[in-house]
């Protein structure tokens, strides 16, 4: 995964600890994400839309603003084509 260490969250514009903790449950379930990925991918389009992704964090329970997973969903989609694949 591209994204590591605070500077990371922070040039993307994910600043504060709530950004980090989901990027880094996320990476705790790196080796999980991969096969997960297909499951949350619930219109099995071959991609992860920003839907799904919300569903996704509320999944690793992790609840938070939906503009905040909305913002880490958004840096993990450079080109902001509204899915990750």
């Amino acid at each position: 995964w591209p994204p590591t260490g605070p500077a990371a969250v922070k040039s993307k514009g994910l600043a504060g600890p709530v950004a980090m903790e989901l990027r880094d449950r996320i990476r705790q379930n790196l080796t999980h994400v991969i096969d997960l990925f297909h499951e949350w991918d619930h219109d099995k389009s071959g991609t992860v839309s920003k839907r799904e992704f919300r569903i996704v964090a509320a999944s690793l329970g992790y609840e938070s603003r939906r503009d905040v997973v909305d913002q880490l969903f958004d840096s993990l989609d450079p080109g902001l084509s509204g899915v990750i694949q």
